[in-house]
């Protein structure tokens, strides 16, 4: 398993520390039900090394598959070069591609035990393709500016 730290940030300083894979205590977290920002571990994830993008980590639960692949217009929808690893014996499976793949569709490629081929959305994207397209969209939430504040101020109100 991957347990690399890397920094994250556009200006170069540290603003969180995210791993290129999950950590045992991670997995741990997540598996006992006490892992509350999910959304850090699971889903894509833009990784960076100071300002230097490095990568996207993929990482899904997918308990009962037997391989999981990352497929997308960024390898011609086509996962043989793209199989995750098996984390764990619960099922979490992960993938660090060298590559800046902001902007492009994926979906997940399930192979279940009888050796269906599934095609899934991912559960934790940050954003997808407009009904009834079902790709998720990598997209890097670093820099995103929130426009909840009206709606946060009247629910502080309430």
């Amino acid at each position: 398993m991957y347990n690399n730290i890397l920094f994250i940030g556009n200006d170069g300083r540290v603003k969180k520390l995210i791993a290129t894979s999950a950590t045992d205590f991670q997995l741990h977290l997540f598996h006992e039900g006490t892992l509350h920002k999910s959304h850090e571990l699971f889903g894509s994830h833009i990784l960076r090394h100071r300002k230097k993008i490095v990568g996207t980590r993929f990482t899904v639960w997918a308990p009962n598959a037997k391989a999981v692949r990352v497929i997308g217009s960024f390898n011609e929808w086509n996962g043989e070069a793209h199989q995750l690893n098996k984390l764990n014996e619960q099922g979490v499976w992960s993938i660090h591609i060298n590559e800046n793949l902001n902007g492009h569709l994926y979906n997940y490629e399930i192979i279940t035990q009888s050796g269906e081929v599934l095609h899934k959305a991912d559960p934790f994207a940050f954003y997808a393709e407009v009904r009834p397209k079902t790709a998720s969209i990598v997209y890097e939430m670093e820099g995103y500016k929130w426009k909840d504040q009206n709606w946060r101020r009247k629910k502080k109100e309430s």
